[in-house]
Order: structure tokens, then C-alpha cells, then sequence
């Protein structure tokens, strides 16, 4: 017979008691094995970590991984890792996440490069429109690159607004790219034009969502009133007249495609110059507007 009893200690005169009644009831041979089990009651508490976060929507030291989770989850780059005590993590918060985040063995040790952007040869304009505002809503600007046989040819900013969205700022921009590839058509060399965008909202309002907006009375399906309807419906009409010479194309921003870039620095230009117009940029050669440190700071 096996009697088993929870707890990790039996006291031996339980032991005997159990083994007493069992011979006395008539019983010439009684075999007893106690087995010690573990006290299914007693829980065992789980060690507390602590997290480093180097890199992510914010940094630092926390306590629990409900804190971590919303800083390093979509966060491309995000570079973060647990610790057993403080003491551990704080002596890697002042390393770099090098010294703590080891390599699989077999993974690769670098990144597969990224092809080269070239633009394409089968439009003879490329116009790189961008807009920028920080804080979202905040101060807003937009500019514009334009190259033509693949050269930079032209450079344009302005559209500041003191209390802009990046949305605003982005169809602003695209809106000029629009209205500079209209003169490019409309020239005796009769180019073809690609504006190139890195605003998917932008770009799908003009290719995508205009067309049945505009037959809804400029409502979404739920029945909402578009957002920016006025700058929309402009530039929908605009779009739709040059169309056939005009393609509108997304591509990665601050990935370091030069056109990219420099309408990224020509938009933080506008903040801080408060060029609510749009006009032209000449200031700087390319190098030097490429060198420009995009900040939070204009206001």
C-alpha cells in the first residue's frame, strides 16, 4: 500500500500512527512507502527582472516588461535585454548593447546591403516632394527636389505652418510637386514627370481614394467628411489634367536617397525660416543642404 502525504516533511510519529491502525486491523503484512510530495499550494515566485532598453520609442532602466513591451515592440533597431538584479542592468545601461546582446552563433553578422536607388531612365523629370512637422500637430513646412537628366536642377521650400499636421505638410508638398511638373509638361520639351513621395497618405488620396471621394460628396464610407478636403480636391483636379504625363511613385524615406533627403532638409528650412510661401532655395550647394542637422528646434 502507498500512502502518500503533500509537504516536504512527514514527522515520524504520523508515520507510525498510520502504520499502527493498518497492522491492527487484522492485516499480517503491511508494506508502507512514504513518497514526499511537493506542496502543490506553495507557489514558486517568479525572480524579478530588470530591462535595459538602448534603444527604442524611449530609454533606460525599468522594472517590469509591461513598461519595455510599448517602447520596443515596432520600433525598427529596437535593442533591448533582461537582467537578474539592478546592479547588472545598470552596469549595462552604461555600456553599448554590444557588450551585453551576443550573436547567435550562425546568424549573420551583417546585413544584406540595400541595392543602390537609381532614377528611373524612362522619365525625364523626377520631382522628391517631403514634408515634415514636429510635434505632430506643430510647426509644419514642406519642400521639394527636382531633377532633371539626372542632375539636381531645381530646389524649393516654403509652406510653413505654425500649428500644421505632417499629413498637411506632406500633401503641401505634393501639391507643388504637382504644380512644378505641370509647367515641366507644358514646356516645349514636353518631359515626363515621377514625383516621388515617401507619404503612402499622400500618394493613395491622389492614385487611390480621390476618384471616390469626390463621387460620395467628398465623404469617407463611414460617411465622415474627408480630412483636408479643400487641399485634396484641388489637387485631385490638378492631378487628374496631367495625369497622362505624370506618374506618382512612393519611396523610402530616410533611407539616404539623395532627392529624399534634400526635400527632408529643405521642409526643416521652412520651419525655421517661416516661409509660408514657396519659393525658391539657392542658399546652399547640394553637399551643404545635405550636411544640414534636421532638429526638433524650429518654432
Amino acid at each position: 500500500m502507498v500512502q502518500r502525504y503533500p509537504g516536504r516533511k512527514v514527522w515520524a510519529a504520523t508515520i507510525r500512527d498510520k502504520l499502527s491502525r493498518l497492522t491492527g486491523s487484522g492485516m499480517i503484512q503491511v508494506q508502507a512507502k512514504v513518497i514526499l510530495m511537493p506542496d502543490t499550494k506553495t507557489k514558486t515566485k517568479t525572480k524579478k527582472k530588470h530591462y535595459v532598453v538602448w534603444t527604442g520609442k524611449d530609454t533606460g532602466i525599468f522594472d517590469s516588461w509591461s513598461d519595455v513591451q510599448p517602447l520596443v515592440i515596432g520600433h525598427a533597431g529596437a535593442k533591448f535585454k533582461g537582467f537578474d538584479t539592478r546592479s547588472e542592468a545598470e552596469a549595462a545601461f552604461a555600456s553599448p548593447p554590444e557588450a551585453s546582446i551576443v550573436r547567435k552563433s550562425g546568424a549573420r553578422s551583417k546585413a544584406r546591403p540595400r541595392p543602390a536607388f537609381t532614377l528611373d531612365p524612362d522619365f525625364d523629370v523626377h520631382i522628391f516632394s517631403d514634408g515634415a512637422c514636429i510635434p505632430n500637430p506643430g510647426v509644419a513646412g514642406s519642400g521639394v527636389a527636382v531633377y532633371q537628366g539626372g542632375e539636381l536642377v531645381e530646389c524649393w521650400y516654403g509652406g510653413y505652418e505654425p500649428m500644421g499636421t505632417n499629413n498637411t505638410a506632406e500633401l503641401y508638398a505634393l501639391h507643388q510637386a504637382l504644380l512644378i511638373a505641370e509647367r515641366k509638361l507644358n514646356s516645349d520639351a514636353g518631359d515626363k514627370v515621377q514625383i516621388l513621395s515617401d507619404s503612402s497618405y499622400s500618394l493613395k488620396a491622389m492614385n487611390e481614394w480621390a476618384a471616390r471621394w469626390k463621387r460620395n460628396g467628398w465623404r469617407r464610407r463611414d460617411g465622415e467628411e474627408v480630412a483636408n478636403q479643400a487641399l485634396i480636391a484641388t489637387m485631385f483636379e490638378q492631378f487628374s489634367a496631367i495625369r497622362d504625363g505624370v506618374t506618382l511613385v512612393h519611396v523610402k524615406g530616410h533611407a539616404g536617397i539623395e532627392g529624399n533627403e534634400l526635400a527632408d532638409r529643405l521642409s526643416f528650412l521652412a520651419r525655421l525660416d517661416k516661409v509660408q510661401g514657396f519659393e525658391p532655395f539657392d542658399r546652399l550647394d547640394k553637399t551643404a543642404l545635405l550636411a544640414v542637422q534636421v532638429s526638433a528646434s524650429a518654432e
